[in-house]
């Protein structure tokens, strides 16, 4: 039970059977040793100040297309300014720099936050289209960045996977925001202008040679179908039209981005 500030903390514990109160304890708060003079109380600062330093380095992943959905990260865009920011000052940018397709929502805010009386499915369906997919997992990315760095954390490196290498590349101080955001938001509208509702990607649990293997095995995927990524022994992604057909008799989970890219 807590009594006033100047109390001990005490606790009571019982343990009870069939014969009764088999055994009954009360513990209390352990008394805090306090410095005997100012020398100890500066060593013992200095001596907190370089526990916090010795900490592990981390390494920053930053994911592609195919990771975006409605509303994503929405209790940080509520309840971190920084976070909030980014996205207003990514969004404006793009606006001024009329880098979003024309015939669009012109606000990279509204799109990733369409609000509550916005068509879930319709909302869904526009966030899935490659212009507006890509730039908004970079503007969510380097949001993030910025929430983690303001709370002290620094990568000792960063990997970006496809689309992620953009973020991770602005993390690594290669170029500025701006210059990324343009790249990102141009590369997409072109890649959206090439094939736009035609392509199809699946991630399949295979070797990248028995995957080419299952395509050169129906000659109708050899022009429809291709690997696209090979991201480890048994984790690759394929390609393609619409029309061509996936390796059958394996395991592939077709992937939530519009076009043959990611």
């Amino acid at each position: 039970m807590a009594g006033e500030k100047t109390e001990a903390l005490l606790g009571a514990v019982s343990s009870f059977g069939f014969g009764g109160s088999n055994a009954h304890a009360i513990v209390e708060v352990p008394a805090r040793q306090g410095p005997t003079d100012r020398d100890a109380a500066y060593a013992g600062l200095r001596g907190a100040d370089a526990a916090t330093e010795a900490h592990q380095p981390m390494v920053w992943l930053f994911t592609g297309q195919g990771s975006q959905y409605v509303n994503m990260a929405k209790s940080l865009y509520e309840t971190e300014e920084s976070f909030r920011q980014t996205v207003k000052e990514c969004s404006a940018y793009l606006a001024t720099e009329k880098l979003l397709p024309t015939e669009g929502p012109s606000s990279l805010e509204d799109i990733i936050y369409p609000g509550q009386d916005a068509d879930a499915e319709e909302a869904e369906h526009l966030l899935m289209q490659t212009q507006y997919s890509q730039v908004a997992i970079f503007v969510v990315e380097l949001a993030l960045t910025r929430v983690l760095k303001e709370r002290g954390l620094r990568p000792a490196a960063v990997l970006g996977h496809s689309l992620g290498e953009y973020a991770a590349a602005v993390t690594a101080g290669v170029f500025s925001w701006r210059d990324a955001l343009r790249v990102v938001a141009v590369r997409a509208r072109i890649m959206s202008e090439q094939d736009p509702q035609d392509g199809v990607m699946a991630a399949c649990r295979l070797s990248a040679a028995e995957v080419q293997a299952a395509l050169d095995s129906d000659l109708k995927n050899l022009k429809s179908v291709a690997v696209a990524a090979d991201n480890g022994p048994r984790s690759v992604v394929v390609s393609g039209r619409r029309e061509g057909s996936l390796p059958q008799g394996f395991a592939c989970l077709p992937l939530p981005a519009n076009g043959r890219c990611c």
